[in-house]
């Protein structure tokens, strides 16, 4: 029988995103969201390992994430979450993460692992769990976790849980920059409450029109980020330029930031704005999408 289990958690991007409307439901606030979702080659690594500990042990390498108290840790509590599901016999699992991905960039990286985990939980133990009864625990962890269950490319409404495929995104090339800071999800969204107009909105449609033509440069002008009308730190802006200086067809923050990324149209390209960037900011990386979730 297998004892452990190696896998890639890959991260994403927001191509685009759109926030449509604000929600009350259980007194509690939702933003309704359309997004346009890339999975990208940068990834982490989570080697699951079973063990006679009878706990759930976590293990970090890599960039350092905090584990002092382990039961507020995203992959420990998909662990938790899967064993209760399953009702499977509990010995105990080792849990090991090579951690590559930036925290507090927009990269997903949180809602990655835990994805993974589940996955990896459910191979390793020959649970037998269906791709949506993994996205329905995955969605009690994170309104993210679902995305990483299904195609690299993807569209994303309500607030990320309705998703459709869409065709794979091939021949392109991103670089991404964290800056040394990051932003606080609900900060930005309560940021972005308090605009009155909004001065530019993703063409989500002809997106997918692009996408499907398999050509995302004939959107070029449509593809864009409504929360960076709720940044005030012009660095991102900063990057963003750099990035249009550089070669990138377009740039963008993903997510509520603070990582910005630009795409290329080939991988020279990209290697040479990579290479004219990477004295200045530490946390860059050179990607392209990532097609295999398996």
């Amino acid at each position: 029988m297998t004892k452990k289990i190696l896998l890639k958690s890959p991260a994403k991007l927001n191509l685009s995103l759109d926030i449509l409307d604000v929600v009350t439901k259980n007194k509690s606030q939702y933003h309704l969201l359309k997004m346009i979702t890339q999975i990208i080659d940068l990834v982490d690594y989570i080697e699951i390992f079973k063990s006679g500990s009878k706990k759930i042990n976590i293990y970090n390498t890599g960039i350092s994430i905090p584990l002092d108290r382990p039961e507020d840790n995203i992959i420990y509590k998909a662990a938790l979450k899967f064993f209760d599901e399953t009702k499977i016999l509990f010995t105990g699992v080792d849990i090991k993460i090579s951690k590559n991905i930036p925290v507090q960039a927009g990269l997903g990286g949180g809602s990655s692992n835990a994805a993974t985990t589940l996955i990896g939980l459910n191979k390793l133990f020959e649970a037998g769990l269906s791709k949506q009864k993994l996205q329905e625990i995955g969605s009690t962890l994170g309104a993210d976790v679902p995305l990483f269950f299904e195609s690299p490319t993807c569209l994303c409404e309500g607030i990320g849980e309705i998703i459709t495929p869409l065709p794979d995104i091939n021949n392109i090339y991103f670089v991404i920059i964290k800056p040394e800071f990051g932003f606080s999800t609900a900060q930005v969204y309560k940021s972005f409450d308090k605009i009155i107009n909004i001065k530019k909105r993703p063409d989500i449609n002809k997106i997918i029109k692009a996408i499907s033509n398999s050509n995302i440069f004939e959107a070029k002008e449509s593809l864009y980020n409504v929360l960076e009308e709720a940044i005030d730190n012009q660095e991102i802006f900063k990057i963003k330029k750099l990035f249009e200086e550089n070669g990138a067809v377009i740039s963008s923050m993903t997510g509520s930031g603070s990582a910005v990324f630009g795409i290329f149209r080939d991988k020279r390209t990209a290697q040479i704005a990579f290479n004219n960037l990477k004295n200045l900011y530490s946390n860059i990386f050179l990607s392209k999408p990532f097609n295999n979730l398996d």
